[in-house]
């Protein structure tokens, strides 16, 4: 009896050896489970930032590209209020030499007076093509920043996009975890 006894615990023994050895599998096979969630955690954790610095970057760049905009229209219209007040003030000289020129005509000026005038005339107009040239090249920066604005606005939305779907994707993965 006693044998039988003894063969019974060992048998129970046995069991519960066996009993243990699946539980210390189930374990581990649970501690890699929390392994790879904690991996993939950290993984999108990193992924959340990264977006998030790329969003303040990109919000950065818009708001230098406003401040770059705003002042290059306050230069544009300097530049051209200084433009067309140096013009009008060169053609207001030149109206006085022109007024001159008709009564130095009338009196008989002699020819190398003339000669002045047609080259403050070509001088002034040197100038006003110049002053046009500098609108047309200030009109174009403007519209490339303009453009670039444009740009960077889309670049903007399109992160606002991948946000918005990362959080959505987190959210899915929050209710699938609870």
């Amino acid at each position: 009896m006693r044998k039988n006894r003894s063969k019974k615990l060992e048998e129970q023994v046995a069991q519960q050896e066996k009993y243990l050895d699946k539980l210390k599998d189930w374990v581990s096979n649970r501690e890699q489970q929390l392994k790879n969630l904690e991996q993939t955690f950290n993984m999108k954790t990193f992924q959340h930032h990264q977006i998030i610095d790329r969003m303040r970057h990109y919000e950065a760049q818009i708001q230098l590209t406003k401040v770059l905009k705003k002042d290059l229209t306050k230069a544009q219209m300097v530049s051209l209020s200084t433009s067309v007040k140096r013009l009008e003030a060169e053609e207001d000289y030149i109206l006085h030499q022109l007024k001159n020129q008709k009564s130095c005509r009338e009196m008989d000026v002699p020819e190398r007076d003339h000669r002045s005038i047609k080259h403050f005339h070509k001088q002034l107009e040197k100038k006003f093509n110049k002053t046009v040239d500098q609108i047309a090249e200030l009109s174009d920066k403007k519209q490339q920043l303009e453009h670039l604005v444009t740009q960077l606005q889309g670049e903007t939305d399109t992160i606002a996009d991948y946000v918005a779907l990362y959080e959505v994707q987190q959210g899915i993965m929050k209710t699938k975890g609870a």
